[in-house]
């Protein structure tokens, strides 16, 4: 039964997206869903998103690179700037698109150790329900999910070896946020050191050196001449935004209830 059920790849893809939606239904509806910390501090970025304001802060001082996650500013930011969501719903959407994603590629990471259904089940309800602080962090409007699922995403193709989706997931990864430069490295130089007979000649033509560059290297590199271009830096400047920015003038007569 295990077998033939894991054998068509489709039922399985299917299946697996089914109990992930089920599941981030089941946690987005139990736990109590609150907008905390910086969340606060997107909802800002958020309204001048609708406004038609690429990552600003203040719309008078331009982009700033003030959210930490490029990817879910740029997520939630376009359902704002396409109308599509208000700012609040944005987060839930994110939230809600990030976490399925993260239960959807769990599953397929477990499936990858031989694991009959029953023992896939019982470790994925497990590992997602063992913490209190890991469902906490999906309900607070964070960035956590989204990123978290497209951390999820490249450590299933390290394990699954495809290659060049791996190295630009890894890349995507590090964009989306910092801090997954080490596990990037880490993965990168082990799939380098398992496939190093494959690294010689030093040719545009030997695949691995042509995946590398096609994957990580160029999409690297254009992110960091976009991030100077537009923000004058690929370094996230929260710090910066919230202590300088902060402080512009409001033309509204009476700013605090604006925000």
């Amino acid at each position: 039964g295990n077998e033939k059920f894991f054998s068509n790849k489709w039922v399985v893809a299917a299946a697996y997206l089914l109990l992930a939606g089920c599941t981030t239904a089941f946690i987005i509806t139990n736990w109590e869903f609150t907008l905390f910390d910086d969340a606060g501090f997107l909802l800002r970025y958020l309204g001048n998103f609708a406004k038609g304001y690429f990552y600003s802060f203040n719309p008078q001082d331009g982009p700033v690179f003030g959210i930490s996650s490029f990817s879910y500013g740029l997520i939630t930011g376009l359902l704002c700037m396409t109308h599509l969501a208000t700012p609040d719903q944005s987060i839930v959407v994110a939230s809600v698109m990030g976490l399925t994603g993260i239960c959807f590629f769990l599953l397929k990471i477990l499936q990858r150790y031989g694991m009959n259904a029953m023992q896939l089940l019982l470790s994925f309800l497990v590992i997602l329900f063992g913490s209190k602080f890991f469902l906490n962090s999906m309900t607070t409007g964070m960035e956590t999910p989204v990123h978290l699922a497209i951390v999820m995403s490249a450590v299933f193709l390290f394990v699954a070896k495809k290659s060049s989706a791996m190295w630009l997931m890894l890349t995507v990864s590090v964009i989306s946020k910092l801090d997954a430069v080490p596990l990037a490295v880490t993965l990168g130089s082990i799939h380098l050191l398992e496939n190093r007979k494959n690294l010689f000649p030093l040719s545009w033509k030997n695949k691995a050196w042509k995946e590398m560059t096609l994957f990580c290297l160029l999409p690297l590199s254009a992110w960091i001449v976009f991030a100077f271009a537009v923000f004058g830096s690929p370094l996230p400047q929260s710090a910066y935004s919230k202590i300088y920015f902060h402080f512009h003038g409001s033309d509204h007569w009476f700013p605090f209830l604006q925000y």
